[in-house]
């Protein structure tokens, strides 16, 4: 329900299928209901993740002195370096696997919206057409940075750094000229060439990254016509192209500082500042781009279709509530189909389904007994549980996760509205060039017919 709804006190809202979702599947472990199935895009991405140009430039000292026999303070900063570096590829191989988990939900979702699409273009439904695309642009961007941001890089890097690392403590034993040549090998050319691959890789998506959010800003200036909106618009993609231009910069430089240190000790000196913006990078990316959201796959086939615009604006009422206090006042004046709409709309259902199935007295009024292991809730579940109960239970989930819930929304809405507006533009282009190309058909056929028309009848007998 948007929150303009509940100000206003009108009375139930007629029935609508905008917002709902499919039944939320609970099963208990360790004595409390957690939601089972994977049904958000989960903006998860691990913060110990941007520190790994730091871990694999740990192996400085077997580059730097690289020399038999090797300095003791040198050996003991190899072994602690090569250590921490082995470390280090676990949690990029345990990110990979989170990754991994977000693809594998993103490509549901392209099967599902590309089979939407054949619906709405065999049916001629041309706006439904373009949300729709809208969504597989959205879904493709998403979908890009899960496989190259994430994925690709806890791929090469994680696997550099195991490279880099055995190389490393290799080198504590390099008065055997074997593994003296081995050691260099690794933590050399070898262990360093994965992470300049990678970098030449994400230049080219952060360049596409950098246009998509320049051409997404321009839309949105041009547009929106609602001031604080439009400030907003331009505030969230000055975000994207910020990370974008820094994070590919920030990878070409440490990429050829990386092969430069393999012989080079000015070459770590390069990745100094190419370890800070990492570091800010994935900050950034995890604070102000990324996001959290409920995947289309697990909404109605409706909810594809809605006011970009008038969603936004209620995601940000939303979080100027929750931030002045006035939420739970707002509340308290709502009606039952008031509140669940706001529930719905919110993306919160599996939020106040949790609470609700955990709290003792809402988990008698759903028929969930102890001996369940699974249970499965939708909207009329949540109906059967008293008012003043569920008003509880989405007083506290608001309390708890209202803000970032409305604030993911907002950023996920903007990027889907500026992927709407590139598409509704383009379609219009093309629809535009189509009837002017069917409008010069035409007009040439009639030419055609009236050059015949008045042909002298000797041409006409001589040509026939």
């Amino acid at each position: 329900m948007a929150p303009h709804d509940l100000e206003t006190g009108q009375p139930e809202l007629e029935k609508s299928t905008r917002g709902r979702t499919l039944p939320v599947k609970l099963m208990r472990k360790k004595g409390k209901f957690i939601s089972t199935e994977q049904i958000r895009l989960r903006n998860d991405l691990m913060l110990i993740v941007g520190y790994l140009e730091f871990f694999n430039a740990l192996d400085f000292p077997a580059n730097i002195w690289n020399t038999i026999p090797v300095p003791t303070f040198a050996l003991a900063l190899m072994i602690v370096g090569g250590t921490i570096a082995l470390l280090a590829s676990i949690t990029a191989f345990w990110d990979l696997r989170r990754s991994l988990r977000n693809v594998r939900l993103l490509r549901e979702e392209r099967a599902y919206l590309q089979r939407e699409l054949k619906i709405a273009r065999s049916k001629g439904l041309r706006i439904r057409e373009c949300h729709i695309v809208a969504w597989l642009k959205h879904n493709f961007r998403e979908l890009g940075w899960e496989l190259v941001d994430r994925s690709c890089m806890d791929a090469l890097v994680g696997f550099a750094a195991i490279l880099v690392g055995t190389g490393t403590l290799m080198a504590t034993g390099g008065a055997n000229h074997r593994i003296y040549v081995a050691s260099n090998l690794l933590s050399g050319y070898i262990g360093n060439g994965f992470v300049a691959v990678y970098g030449l890789i994400n230049a080219v998506w952060s360049a596409y990254l950098y246009v998509r959010a320049r051409r997404h800003k321009a839309l949105v200036k041009e547009c929106i016509s609602d001031k604080s909106m439009k400030k907003r618009g331009v505030e969230i993609f000055r975000n994207h192209e910020a990370y974008a231009l820094i994070n590919g910069t920030t990878l070409l430089v440490s990429s050829a500082g990386s092969l430069i240190s393999t012989t080079m000790w000015w070459g770590y000196v390069m990745l100094i500042p190419c370890i800070l913006a990492s570091v800010y990078c994935n900050i950034l990316w995890r604070s102000k781009v990324g996001y959290y959201r409920i995947l289309s796959h697990f909404r109605t086939s409706e909810d594809l279709e809605f006011n970009i615009s008038a969603q936004i604006l209620d995601s940000s009422n939303v979080q100027a509530m929750v931030k002045n206090g006035s939420v739970k006042t707002v509340l308290d004046q709502s009606q039952p189909k008031n509140l669940l709409e706001f529930i719905y709309e919110n993306e919160m259902h599996d939020d106040v389904s949790t609470y609700l199935a955990n709290e003792p007295p809402t988990r008698r009024a759903l028929g969930i007994k102890p001996t369940d292991a699974e249970v499965v809730l939708d909207v009329q579940d949540l109906m059967t549980v008293e008012f003043g109960q569920l008003l509880e239970a989405v007083k506290a989930c608001v309390a708890e996760v209202g803000f970032c819930r409305a604030l993911d929304r907002e950023r996920m809405l903007f990027e889907l509205l500026g992927s709407y507006l590139t598409v509704e533009r383009a379609m219009t282009k093309q629809e535009a060039m189509n009837t002017r190309k069917n409008g010069e058909r035409g007009e040439r056929r009639i030419e055609s017919k009236e050059r015949a028309h008045h042909q002298p009848e000797s041409y006409v007998r001589f040509n026939t």
